[in-house]
């Protein structure tokens, strides 16, 4: 074993002393091989896990060379200095390539990691038509910290836009509930209506049917917020049982697993506070709603599993070279930050995103996916492994 002072020194953790902690010598230390490292070394798990979250300077849940920004070889407060730096980032990485040749091959296995999580992904869709022009879309999600074979259903809705299809929607709502989904959340990413009186008897209680089992919540969107009546559009669907999560948190125990919500305003209209997620649910799954992706600006936590949103309605019109979500670019509606516009993609080495079609549309489609409802049901990663 290697020496604790040596690698725990006042300089920082040597990454080169340090790949002793590397048990399965993947070239990455995760932190059950560190805990086990530590507690030969005589350190104790909770100590260990504060030393971990210190060491993980890029907050990506690993220990690697992607965390010594400054290619000293070591992991230390200078590192924290250098990823503030704007800019350094493509430079660390060029750097560090011709100093560790086994960077080069630890990037490569986490990029082709993370083409196999949305390649997964997308190979376990399946989707079915309610109607011509409205869908049931359905994937199985690997995540990180899922307990042992849990499977946990979500059922995502956005963007209704209740003024503008409230029959049509409601019926292929209703059509739905011929389906057995039982999921055991539902969430709802905003642009629900842009006016309460539109969330009349009859679509209350499609809602409110369409999630009868499950925890139930919602975060608000800048259409929610154009007539001023976003309270009110609160204060319905709390009465049937939904929980505004904008701007708060939940904590919830599903099967094994332990899943900590949290919802964030629109960026565009409201009032947005990013969370910062305390340490101890740093190991659990953790997962974001919001109306508009853009609201992370790119600074999303390592830590998310998972970020639920809406807002773009898969572009409406694609036309190759240009889109409907350029067309909102333009007009400062979404400055697409994230790099992403529809559909699934992996930000992170651990954090998965999912832009969703929306159930609703301003225009009419074309060469884009049909506006629909989607089920999320999350397994563990070490299934697909």
């Amino acid at each position: 074993m290697t020496n604790r002072n040596r690698i725990l020194n006042e300089k920082g953790f040597d990454l080169l002393e340090g790949k002793n902690f590397d048990s399965n010598e993947d070239g990455i230390i995760a932190i059950g091989e560190f805990i086990e490292a530590c507690s030969k070394a005589g350190i104790r798990e909770e100590k260990a896990k504060r030393l971990f979250l210190e060491l993980d300077i890029n907050k990506d849940g690993i220990l690697s060379f992607r965390d010594d920004m400054n290619g000293d070889g070591k992991i230390s407060i200078e590192d924290t200095y250098q990823l503030l730096q704007p800019g350094r980032m493509q430079e660390r990485y060029g750097r560090l390539e011709k100093i560790y040749p086994l960077l080069k091959e630890t990037i490569k296995a986490e990029n082709e990691e993370l083409k196999g999580k949305v390649s997964y992904i997308d190979k376990t869709k399946t989707k079915q038509k309610i109607t011509p022009n409205f869908y049931f879309y359905n994937y199985k999600v690997p995540l990180r910290y899922i307990k042992g074979k849990d499977e946990i259903k979500i059922l995502h809705l956005s963007d209704l836009h209740l003024e503008r299809a409230n029959g049509f929607l409601v019926t292929n709502l209703e059509k739905v509930l011929e389906l057995t989904i039982n999921p055991d959340i539902t969430v709802l990413t905003g642009d629900i209506c842009e006016d309460s009186k539109y969330l009349d008897k009859k679509t209350i209680n499609v809602l409110k049917k369409l999630a009868l089992f499950s925890e139930k919540f919602f975060v608000l969107g800048n259409h929610d917020y154009l007539k001023g009546k976003e309270n009110d559009i609160a204060k319905i669907l709390e009465e049937v049982g939904y929980i505004n999560l904008t701007n708060d948190c939940r904590q919830l125990k599903i099967q094994e697993t332990l899943l900590n919500l949290y919802g964030v305003d629109d960026c565009l209209k409201g009032t947005p506070t990013t969370p910062v997620l305390p340490e101890e649910y740093k190991f659990h799954t953790n997962i974001l709603l919001t109306h508009n992706l853009d609201v992370l600006r790119n600074n999303y936590s390592g830590y998310w599993d998972l970020i639920l949103s809406g807002h773009l309605h898969s572009g409406e019109i694609d036309l190759g070279l240009v889109d409907g979500i350029d067309f909102l670019m333009l007009s400062n509606n979404y400055k697409n930050v994230n790099l992403q516009k529809r559909g699934w993609k992996a930000l992170t080495w651990r954090t998965l995103s999912y832009i969703s079609p929306g159930l609703s549309r301003h225009t009419l489609n074309f060469n884009v996916e049909k506006p629909g409802i989607s089920l999320l049901t999350l397994i563990s990663e070490e299934i697909i492994k």
